[in-house]
């Protein structure tokens, strides 16, 4: 679906029909997506391991 999306702005906002310059702008808009989905994820793990660490806080000893 994310390829499909990325697709449709490429041809919708592309200036030219170059295709290197729409293979550019194609990958382009994959490495943002790519950040977003590697940062949401850092993110995630992130709180897992705050929760892990205070879970192990708890324990006695």
């Amino acid at each position: 679906k994310l390829d499909d999306e990325i697709t449709r702005v490429v041809n919708a906002e592309a200036p030219t029909a170059n295709p290197l310059h729409l293979a550019l702008l194609q990958n382009k808009l994959q490495a943002e997506a790519d950040i977003d989905a590697f940062t949401a994820q850092n993110i995630a793990i992130d709180r897992v391991l705050s929760e892990n660490e205070n879970e192990l806080a708890k324990l006695p000893g």
